[in-house]
């Protein structure tokens, strides 16, 4: 538990404050391949992490998404279902803070749990996604 509040207290120190009140902070897992950013912007706090290395099974790619699909996901605090995101962008980086296996993440409504079978991220109502390289996944 202590380790998990010391991540908390390292990641707060990475949020800033602009005019638009928006918050952002950034981490990953250890194995560098989930990378996530997570924003309250005026009020709608969210978290995205995208996955570098995967095996696909999230199905097809919806017909209108003419650019990347299926490895950047995202849940928002009211969100009745994690997504999957249609984007051309990516939050992948290698600056974020480590978010070490067992330890948690809490943002204004959502939490993220990195474990060594992957990571996952929920709202309070119990919605959010699921990833890891075998399998990737949103509820």
């Amino acid at each position: 538990m202590i380790r998990s509040i010391a991540i908390a207290a390292g990641l707060a120190v990475g949020l800033c404050s602009t005019a638009a009140s928006a918050e952002e902070a950034y981490f990953r897992t250890p194995s560098k391949n989930i990378s996530c950013a997570y924003s309250d912007d005026d009020g709608k706090p969210e978290v995205r992490c995208d996955i570098r290395s995967f095996t696909p099974t999230s199905g097809s790619r919806p017909a209108d998404c003419e650019l990347d699909w299926g490895d950047a996901f995202a849940i928002g605090a009211r969100d009745a279902v994690g997504s999957i995101i249609c984007h051309g962008d990516t939050v992948i980086s290698d600056q974020p803070k480590t978010l070490g296996y067992g330890n948690v993440w809490k943002g204004n409504g959502i939490t993220c749990m990195s474990q060594e079978t992957g990571l996952t991220c929920t709202n309070r109502k119990g919605h959010g996604f699921s990833l890891s390289r075998k399998k990737q996944g949103i509820f």
